[in-house]
């Protein structure tokens, strides 16, 4: 059998900023978090080794993040979680206890809520410091602006140990070439400890197909799932198990050569 490596968790979709470029369809109906400890648990017959935990926002909700992460930890699976960063606290970071990856993301429409970059690193220095798990940053290119300044960016908020992950968004309109995010990127690697999601590693030709419909499958707080967080959902589930059916009957699928779901005005 095909090997998933990622289950996607978006257990809600409320949040407390308002980017305009969040993909998250705003959902009313939510799972509550003893139906998606189920859908780890069975998830994890399928040896899936890791879970990743979005939103939203998810540290809204510490005590669900900490049942989800435990019940991951449990069934031998690595627990990754994304933020916004703006809510740190005793409790949040209790919360941390099983989680192996906490990735803040940075952009200017999130410096802008947060009050500076500043309270970014602050916060970013406070998550280094506990030493219980890695740190990164998802540095979002949302033009060329973010793109000229990402070294600077990179440098400031600098430490040992800390991973630099840079993301495009989707459904955006971007405005710098692929040339330009390319040579970027490889000045960056040069300085930095830098990984690059699947659509970026596309266009710098670092691989030939994403994973959708093969490495990744996610979970909506409705039971939607999708092959991977930014395409149409494929189908909707009732009861968590039923997340077997899902990978039986539709998996694996082709993966793109190129992200349709990035829209760049500037294509050389």
């Amino acid at each position: 059998m095909m090997m998933i490596e990622v289950l996607s968790i978006h257990f809600t979709t409320k949040c407390n900023f308002n980017c305009p470029f969040c993909y998250v369809h705003k959902s009313t109906i939510e799972k509550d978090v003893d139906w998606f400890c189920d859908l780890i648990k069975a998830a994890s017959e399928y040896n899936i080794p890791q879970i990743a935990i979005g939103g939203g926002e998810p540290l809204l909700f510490p005590k669900i993040v900490t049942k989800l992460a435990k019940t991951a930890k449990h069934c031998d699976m690595n627990v990754s979680l994304t933020t916004n960063g703006s809510i740190i606290n005793s409790e949040v970071i209790e919360s941390l206890e099983y989680v192996d990856l906490i990735s803040v993301s940075v952009d200017h429409h999130k410096v802008k809520s947060n009050g500076s970059i500043r309270h970014i690193a602050d916060t970013i220095d406070s998550l280094s410091n506990l030493s219980k798990f890695e740190v990164g940053v998802n540095y979002l290119i949302l033009d060329r602006i973010a793109l000229g300044i990402m070294p600077l960016v990179f440098n400031y908020l600098k430490k040992e140990g800390l991973k630099f992950y840079v993301l495009q968004p989707k459904f955006y309109e971007l405005n710098y070439r692929a040339s330009e995010l390319k040579r970027t990127i490889e000045i960056s690697s040069v300085l930095f400890d830098l990984y690059v999601d699947e659509s970026t590693a596309l266009v710098i030709g670092k691989i030939e197909k994403c994973g959708h419909g093969s490495k990744i499958i996610s979970v909506f707080p409705d039971g939607s799932v999708s092959p991977c967080s930014f395409s149409p959902s494929i189908a909707k589930i009732k009861k968590p198990h039923e997340i077997l059916n899902i990978i039986d009957s539709y998996y694996p699928m082709k993966g793109y050569s190129k992200c349709p779901y990035i829209i760049r005005s500037l294509e050389t």
